[in-house]
């Protein structure tokens, strides 16, 4: 759902080196290198604003790399993931009445001498698949959606304040990874080429 890029910019931070071969093989690892630090910082930033991290944030994000435009993307998986970044304003659950209807077979006592012997006719409507809601202790109860609850102002969704985990993730990338990111990746080179 939300691609972020990262794109190096030749003439910006980093000094052009002299063999272009070189250059290109510099530039490509430093590229791959930023945006594996880069979803390991959103990974780790985002588990730590939990009071009860699962590890489903850690799992949330994934890189992958392009080696002709030079450019590396962090992708995000879960939708989830999205929407706690971003926030959700206050709303109505509209989306709650499109929720699927199922068949149901009910058998009425009162048609017993017309029904098997289970207990009568049966009779076949259609409603609304019903939506859990849990209850603290682990407990759930099942309650549907309606046109006249709505226009009443229930199945009010609170919304979700923004965590933004995304953008601190990338700016602590920026002020406290990447100088040494820079270093490492020119120190490899370097080791590759001996």
């Amino acid at each position: 759902m939300g691609e972020f890029h990262i794109i190096i910019d030749p003439n910006g931070n980093i000094n052009r080196l002299k063999n272009p071969a070189v250059w290109k093989a510099y530039e490509r690892k430093l590229v791959k290198a930023i945006t594996e630090a880069g979803k390991e910082l959103i990974q780790e930033t985002a588990e730590s604003m939990f009071k009860n991290p699962t590890g489903a944030m850690a799992n949330a994000w994934s890189t992958a790399f392009d080696e002709g435009t030079n450019i590396g993307y962090i992708k995000n998986s879960k939708s989830y993931a999205y929407f706690l970044n971003k926030g959700v304003k206050r709303q109505q659950m509209t989306w709650l009445l499109k929720v699927g209807t199922r068949q149901y077979t009910a058998f009425s006592k009162a048609w017993k001498h017309y029904g098997p012997l289970a207990g009568g006719a049966p009779t076949t409507f259609w409603a609304r698949i019903p939506i859990p809601i849990k209850k603290g202790g682990g407990k759930a109860i099942f309650r549907r959606a309606t046109e006249k609850g709505m226009a009443e102002g229930k199945w009010m969704h609170p919304g979700i304040r923004p965590m933004r985990f995304v953008e601190w993730g990338l700016s602590r990338l920026k002020y406290e990874r990447l100088p040494d990111i820079a270093r490492d990746v020119s120190i490899s080179l370097i080791m590759d080429r001996n």
